[in-house]
């Protein structure tokens, strides 16, 4: 585990800097990430009146760095990442570098783009392996929906970014709800989690190595 953590402030800093360069850090009120639980997450999206019946962490700390290493789909947050019926990856960008600035227009035509058959072998079932639900149970998904909609997002990322990202994607998605499309959304958090059973040495080495300059 130790040699792992080097990696996590490398992957958020890239993420910071390349693909979004105009999203400056101190303008979104980034700060130092913290251990955090199932209860402040719950709380930190009631405080936004955001619904936390479809929160999910991370399983434990291997899952996190599993996620944030991942090439496919690389993994960013804020982020949203997309599934038809059949849990198949519909990715909205055209390359790996584009920012999720893009999100807000794939979302306003995933009407059209929802129920387009694919046969890559990027699926959902990547998510559902490294996470758990607000119960800290094996996630599960609606089988009778048009789509999945996973968004990445974290307390540390600071309000401003939450509110303007991820939240306002919540928004878009629950209007295409109503309007009869029906997809399901997860809200993925990705702040360092308590209920990983890290001791408090390997939670200050943690969080030692996962400063922004």
């Amino acid at each position: 585990m130790k040699n792992l953590y080097k990696i996590i402030p490398v992957v958020l800093l890239f993420f910071l800097s390349a693909g979004c360069k105009s999203i400056i850090k101190k303008a979104y009120g980034v700060k130092d990430p913290k251990f955090e639980t199932i209860q402040t997450a719950s709380n930190y999206l009631e405080k936004y009146s955001v619904e936390n019946e479809n929160l999910w962490i991370t399983r434990d700390f291997n899952s996190y760095a599993s996620l944030l290493n991942s090439k496919e789909p690389s993994m960013s947050f804020p982020d949203a990442y997309f599934f038809n019926s059949q849990g198949k990856f519909l990715d909205y960008r055209k390359s790996p570098e584009e920012c999720s600035a893009n999100v807000e227009g794939f979302i306003n035509e995933l009407s059209e783009i929802i129920h387009t058959k694919l046969t890559g072998a990027l699926s959902i079932d990547y998510f559902l392996e490294q996470v758990y639900d607000k119960n800290l149970q094996a996630a599960k998904l609606d089988s009778k929906v048009d789509g999945y909609v996973v968004i990445t997002w974290s307390i540390f990322m600071g309000d401003k970014l939450n509110k303007e990202k991820a939240f306002d994607w919540v928004s878009l998605i629950k209007k295409l709800n109503d309007e009869g499309l029906v997809i399901e959304y997860f809200l993925l958090n990705l702040d360092p989690q308590k209920s990983w059973g890290l001791t408090q040495e390997q939670e200050e080495e943690l969080l030692s190595q996962f400063k922004f300059k």
